[in-house]
């Protein structure tokens, strides 16, 4: 009878953690300034934002092997197993981003890309500033338009991602008897080995 043995691992590498949690304070930040109009600051938020996206995306192909795309790309069937594991209280055992976590970290880059690019259109075309400027002047005032209601769209969504993802890792850290609020910190995991 073999005799499973737990082994601390690097899981999470500084990037993603720096990363992970830049961009939690920055979408925060970045909505806070804009209920109370704190519109400079909102804008340099957006900048940040822009940065840690720019940076994020690349190592998502570069970065650790848990960090990288490839490592968290399920199929529509691995997530509706994993979803029908969980709901029974015996969810699948993933040592990086399980197949619901996977998809929301895919949603919440793809809504905080869709921010970013109508919220850069959105002060080329209304304040007339930023690095679109050149580009995006003169624009009709209809694509303007579009511009804000997707980005407060976008907004709306990342609103109701961000609680369901701490949800989601309060539910697997139960679940799973694992702290993924603290693996996200440190960026060890224990895992179970022969």
């Amino acid at each position: 009878m073999q005799h499973q043995t737990s082994v601390e691992i690097l899981v999470w590498d500084r990037v993603t953690r720096l990363f992970h949690w830049f961009f939690a304070l920055s979408i925060f930040g970045a909505w806070g300034t804009a209920e109370l109009n704190y519109m400079d600051i909102h804008y340099l938020l957006g900048y940040f934002l822009t940065v840690l996206i720019a940076i994020r995306i690349p190592w998502g192909f570069v970065g650790g092997h848990y960090s990288q795309f490839r490592s968290f790309m399920y199929s529509p069937s691995e997530m509706w197993a994993y979803l029908q594991s969980s709901l029974k209280g015996r969810p699948m055992h993933y040592v990086g981003h399980n197949p619901l976590g996977a998809a929301m970290v895919y949603m919440l880059l793809l809504s905080a890309m869709t921010l970013l690019l109508t919220g850069h259109i959105n002060l080329a075309s209304i304040e007339f500033e930023g690095p679109f400027v050149s580009l995006i002047n003169p624009i009709s005032d209809d694509a303007s338009e579009l511009a804000y209601e997707i980005h407060e769209f976008a907004s709306d969504l990342i609103g109701l991602l961000i609680p369901l993802h701490i949800a989601g890792a309060i539910t697997a850290s139960i679940q799973h008897k694992e702290n993924l609020i603290k693996a996200m910190i440190t960026g060890t995991k224990h895992t179970e080995v022969n």
